[in-house]
């Protein structure tokens, strides 16, 4: 664990931790985040920026969803993106599918390595794409598709 000053993006599910409405900045000791799993995900403002994991102490905590975060300059919503979704993928894939031998995290990549049958498997990723529609006009055809 660093303890370097660094942002920290405690996720529990789809939600944030924020102090003050700011993501935590300062070091994992600072922030009683010695204990939890972290991992870098990233830099921001020529800081670190790991993904630290809820653990069960933190149930007291006050946390928002990552929707709300969307005014957030891009930067740093992606940032915010990529915790949930690499948290969400942690803590969903903790056996191998092959030999149910408890996954590790890889050391030379972002992945997750079973030490037993040397399966990996990598965070899915996730295309979209928003589009706005101007109001008055429609999504879709008003008449159906024929199949010919």
């Amino acid at each position: 664990m660093t303890t370097k000053n660094a942002y920290w993006i405690l996720v529990r599910d789809f939600d944030l931790y924020l102090v003050n409405e700011e993501i935590p900045f300062g070091t994992a000791e600072q922030f009683g985040f010695t204990q939890h799993p972290t991992l870098k995900i990233g830099e921001y403002q020529n800081a670190p920026v790991y993904l630290v994991q809820a653990m069960e102490q933190d149930h007291a905590k006050s946390f928002v969803n990552l929707r709300s975060q969307l005014f957030r300059e891009e930067t740093l919503r992606h940032l915010l993106h990529r915790a949930v979704s690499l948290n969400h993928f942690l803590t969903t894939h903790k056996f191998c599918g092959k030999c149910a031998h408890p996954f590790e995290l890889a050391d030379n990549e972002l992945a997750l390595h079973c030490p037993s049958c040397h399966n990996r498997i990598y965070p899915t990723i996730s295309l979209s794409i928003m589009v706005p529609v101007p109001p008055g006009r429609p999504i879709l055809p008003a008449t159906p598709l024929r199949h010919t």
